[in-house]
């Protein structure tokens, strides 16, 4: 829909004295209808005032190193705790004391870290990201991988390390696999936007003021007597008005003067019905 939108020129002095001008030639049968139609403009203007202004362009979002430095500590730390249980290349090169001395303590410090990234929130700079995600994948992996190898070791962890250390790799690869999973999640979703309704988004409301101006401006018949008639008055009481916002006036004619006088807000609604009623 292509909507006429019109700036009027001059200062407000010169448009007001036009605008009253303009708002005596309204036809007495259209004079109720019309002046709650131009009234209802000059109320969606001063509405469309309070309408905040479009947020400056979203600059790119800061890298948080923080929540990188700790994803990387995290993932290296349960990474390095599920993997060193994993069987060696030739069987005895692996000192199973040794093993669980370095896994039981690194995976529970890894899955203290990503449990704290993934139930943290998680920064915009990150959301779709692949290395983030390929991490999170990579760790859960890992982590199956040594829960099965664990399984398969138990009676050697067991004896070589004792339940408690065997058992505290478990609740920490346990903690490890859920982070992992959660923080894939939450950095694979994109952030929702806030919903923002019709009536309020960005320059609809603008939008909506010059549809009601446009028609209210061309509502009422502009014939050829009334455009001689309002030259006329034009001439003979707005001589003192500059050249430029009389001819505008003449060419726009009075009806779609007042209309988009009220559109600009040079008039409020109140006083501009008590204009045309009174006539």
């Amino acid at each position: 829909m292509i909507v006429r939108e019109v700036a009027l020129v001059g200062d407000p002095d010169d448009i007001g004295l036009i605008l009253s001008l303009a708002a005596r030639r309204v036809p007495d049968r259209h004079r109720a209808a019309w002046s709650s139609q131009v009234a209802g403009v000059a109320n969606k203007r001063t509405k469309a005032k309070a309408v905040p202004a479009r947020p400056p362009a979203r600059q790119s979002a800061p890298r948080p190193i923080g929540w990188w430095i700790t994803l990387t500590l995290g993932v290296a730390a349960t990474f390095s705790g599920a993997t060193v249980l994993l069987p060696p290349r030739h069987e005895g090169n692996q000192d199973p004391v040794l093993a669980m001395a370095v896994a039981a303590p690194a995976i529970a410090v890894g899955a203290a870290m990503l449990l704290a990234l993934a139930f943290a929130s998680v920064p915009i700079a990150v959301r779709r990201s692949a290395t983030a995600l390929a991490c999170a994948v990579i760790t859960a992996v890992a982590v199956l991988a040594g829960a099965v190898f664990a399984l398969l070791r138990q009676e050697i962890l067991v004896g070589a390390a004792g339940a408690p250390a065997y058992v505290l790799w478990w609740v920490a690869a346990a903690a490890a696999l859920v982070a992992s999973v959660a923080l894939a999640v939450r950095v694979a979703r994109r952030g929702g936007r806030p919903t923002i309704s019709r009536a309020n988004r960005p320059n609809q409301a603008e939008r909506d003021l010059a549809v009601s101006a446009d028609r209210a401006a061309s509502r009422l018949a502009y014939g050829t007597d009334e455009r001689r008639a309002w030259g006329a008055v034009l001439s003979r009481d707005a001589a003192s008005v500059d050249d430029p916002v009389r001819r505008q006036a003449e060419r726009l004619g009075p009806f779609a003067y007042v209309a988009w006088a009220a559109s600009a807000g040079y008039v409020d609604a109140r006083t501009l019905d008590e204009l045309i009623r009174r006539g």
